[in-house]
Parts: C-alpha cells; structure tokens; sequence
C-alpha cells in the first residue's frame, strides 16, 4: 500500500506539470442566427490572474455577416478543467456588447468537441433598465468554430 502511494505521489504532479494552456489561441469559423451566416474571428489570450479563477481564454471577436448577433465585443472560452487532467475542450463560451445595446450570449456543451472546437447552440439576452436579469432573449443559433492557429504552449 505504501508503494502505491508513493508512486501516486510521483506521477500526479509530473503529469499536471506537463499538461500547459497554450498562451494564445485565435477561433475562426460561422455563427447562424435564424438561418443567416455570419464569420466571426476570436483572438483569445490565457487568463490564469487569479486563484480563485480557472485558466480561460479572454479576448476579443469580430464578426461580419447578416448571421451576427452583435459585430464586435468581448468574448471567454472556458475550458474544462476537471476531472484530472485537463482537456482540450471547450463547454462554454461568455460573449458580449454594450453598444449599441447591453448584449450578452452564451454557448454551453455538455459533451463539447475536443481539440479547443466549438460546435453548438448559443443563446443571446439584452438587459433593458429597469427590467430585471436576464433579460428578453433576442437572439439564438449555432456556432461552430476552430482553432485557426495551432494552439502551441
């Protein structure tokens, strides 16, 4: 029993320090609202600032097209990071504006694809004042989205 232990104690920690986040990642691919197709562009940067917070992917979107909820704003890939060790996948993504409405969408996946894609549903809300969260949705569709850089640590 003790052997186990102490072997446990040698390969956990070996195997946590050789898994990393790649530092930058950068999406590309098409949302679809209400069956119009947009191209939007993620360019995301790992965020580990704080102890109580999990690695993520903030950053940046660009999207062009009759598809897009919102042109450009804020954008977070949240990967898992649970069980051990973690994944390359991604189950969900917090993106947003506030001009020229106070926009918010999420995308959420349960059983995400691996290899940091995207492919799934996403929901919008708007917040007008003094109407209480979440707010009325005003938009939904899909997105499916790739890594357009190969993620490198």
């Amino acid at each position: 029993m003790m052997r186990v232990a102490l072997l446990l104690a040698l390969i956990v920690p070996t195997l946590a320090s050789s898994f990393t986040y790649p530092h930058r990642i950068v999406w590309r691919g098409t949302i679809t609202t209400n069956g119009a197709t947009g191209t939007l562009v993620a360019r995301t940067h790992l965020r580990t600032d704080s102890r109580d917070s999990d690695p993520h992917y903030a950053g940046r979107f660009r999207c062009r097209g009759a598809g897009c909820p919102m042109r450009h704003g804020h954008i977070d890939f949240i990967p898992f990071t649970f069980p051990f060790p973690y994944g390359t996948t991604i189950y969900e993504i917090f993106f947003g504006a506030r001009k020229p409405m106070n926009l918010y969408c999420v995308y959420s996946n349960d059983s995400p694809p691996p290899a940091y894609a995207i492919d799934g549903n996403y929901t919008c809300w708007t917040v007008v004042p003094p109407e209480p969260p979440p707010g009325r949705i005003v938009a939904t569709g899909t997105m499916m989205l790739v890594p357009s850089r190969s993620p490198q640590p």
